[in-house]
């Protein structure tokens, strides 16, 4: 054990790990004490350094790993209960992702680590799936920085970020079996010159269509 971190703090540590752990596992009974385990679990780093009830002293450098691997090492869950059970907190789903976030030349995970995929197979059903939230984050992580505070203040929401930044075009919702509600539709939405290059499009043969 390292000299600055006493015995008794990793061993707060694991119970702090437990108490999340029993949190996932016990679903929506669960769902108001995992965010903020979570976090606490995630910004004081507790996750990498501990030392169980059984005075076992586990060390991950790799997070994804630690959420997979069987209790009393790791959480024995999956990327997708986590970000489940954090529901539309934004700035902890952010914080989850850049943990999850492999570090350059990192190799992914092999099929060797067979004990803590049927672990998680078995309690869980699933593996770990991206979520569109998941994946807009990513991105303006690595394009456009300098929107994250507003999203993750809840200021602004990750599809409006995206459209902002150029990341992801702006989409309307329009009733297709009512030609007068679309077009009203598109009138709140677009501007003069659009409705007049719509209109043309829209006049031509469907073959001109470039």
């Amino acid at each position: 054990m390292s000299p600055a971190e006493p015995p008794q703090q990793l061993r707060a540590r694991a119970v702090l790990i437990n108490l999340l752990s029993a949190g996932l596992d016990n679903g929506a009974n669960g769902l108001s004490s995992v965010p903020g385990l979570l976090r606490q679990v995630l910004e004081e780093g507790s996750w990498r350094h501990f030392v169980t009830m059984r005075d076992e002293e586990i060390r991950h450098d790799d997070f994804r790993t630690f959420i997979t691997t069987p209790p009393l090492k790791g959480l024995g869950a999956s990327e997708d209960l986590i970000r489940r059970m954090v529901g539309h907190d934004v700035g902890l789903l952010n914080l989850i992702d850049q943990h999850l976030a492999r570090p350059p030349g990192r190799p992914a995970p092999t099929a060797d680590d067979s004990e803590a995929k049927t672990f998680v197979s078995n309690r869980h059903d699933s593996r770990p799936t991206g979520t569109t939230r998941a994946a807009g984050l990513r991105k303006l992580r690595k394009h456009a920085p300098h929107l994250l505070p507003q999203v993750t203040s809840g200021d602004l929401s990750v599809n409006k970020a995206l459209i902002e930044a150029g990341l992801r075009e702006r989409t309307i919702s329009v009733p297709v079996s009512h030609p007068k509600k679309a077009a009203d539709a598109l009138k709140r939405h677009l501007a003069p010159d659009q409705l007049a290059a719509l209109a043309a499009l829209l006049a031509c043969p469907e073959e001109e269509h470039d």
